[in-house]
């Protein structure tokens, strides 16, 4: 919890003294817009049947993720453990290594009391993996059926430029027997495969942009329409279209004019 103002809870925050609290940026505007929160009251209905008394303000802490990183920072209120004892609490510890620290933190609390239970402990890497579980399986999938649609799309690629390359025998034989350079030869089966491709990223861009509005519930940490993420795209299509229309290409340039010529 990083405060914007006023101060943190302290031990004289007891169940003695006044009922305090801690609130959000977001609840702070929501209840007193345009206003310093810090000294206002607020009330909260009670646990059980016995009234609780009203809070008093003394901080306001910066908005932040709560159960889900895709969900914005809800409405939060803190309150101090001395005043609002809760049975399940939740200790955070900053560490370079938390692995090792783990079985320190564990004889700390049991020399405290030895039957308070320790239970749920993960690092904040596995906490934020288990939040985005959902999203990374999703990923998970999207990613294996883009490699499949990857492999295809070389594989039709090349069947598309390989056959008319067979199909031009005779037309790369006079070409190369009126002088054509190897590199024409090449650019011209090249140039082929690269409009191909070019056609396919052109739609395949409309079609992304037009699908973004659900991609977005999926992604975080990036928009769905994220310009860096579809100029690797762009490129590494392009890189595959020139594999695939390579071999074509290689089988081109291997051809002898004279073989060229007589072909039917």
């Amino acid at each position: 919890m990083m405060l914007l103002g006023g101060r943190a809870f302290n031990v004289q925050d007891n169940d003695h003294a006044t009922a305090v609290a801690i609130v959000n940026e977001r609840l702070a505007q929501r209840l007193w817009p345009g206003q310093n929160a810090i000294g206002k009251r607020i009330a909260m209905p009670p646990w059980t049947g016995s009234p609780r008394p009203p809070m008093e303000i003394v901080g306001i802490a910066k908005d932040t993720k709560y159960r889900s990183l895709l969900s914005d920072p809800p409405l939060l209120l803190y309150t101090p453990v001395s005043q609002e004892y809760a049975g399940r609490t939740t200790l955070i510890v900053a560490a370079k290594n938390p692995t090792r620290l783990l079985r320190s933190i564990r004889a700390e609390i049991a020399a405290l009391d030895n039957n308070l239970p320790v239970f749920g402990v993960e690092t904040m890497s596995e906490h934020i993996a288990s939040s985005l579980w959902e999203q990374r399986m999703a990923a998970g999938l999207i990613s294996m059926f883009g490699l499949l649609a990857l492999i295809l799309a070389a594989t039709g690629i090349y069947g598309v430029i390989a056959y008319p390359v067979a199909q031009r025998t005779r037309e790369m034989g006079i070409r190369m027997a009126l002088g054509a350079e190897r590199a024409d030869i090449l650019w011209l089966v090249l140039g082929q495969g690269l409009g191909i491709a070019t056609l396919g990223i052109a739609v395949g861009f409309a079609l992304a942009l037009g699908a973004t509005p659900v991609m977005a519930s999926l992604l975080y940490g990036v928009s769905a329409a994220d310009p860096l993420t579809f100029f690797a795209i762009s490129v590494l299509l392009t890189v595959v279209a020139l594999a695939a229309s390579w071999i074509p290409a290689r089988r081109a340039l291997s051809i002898d004019p004279s073989i060229a010529l007589r072909h039917d």
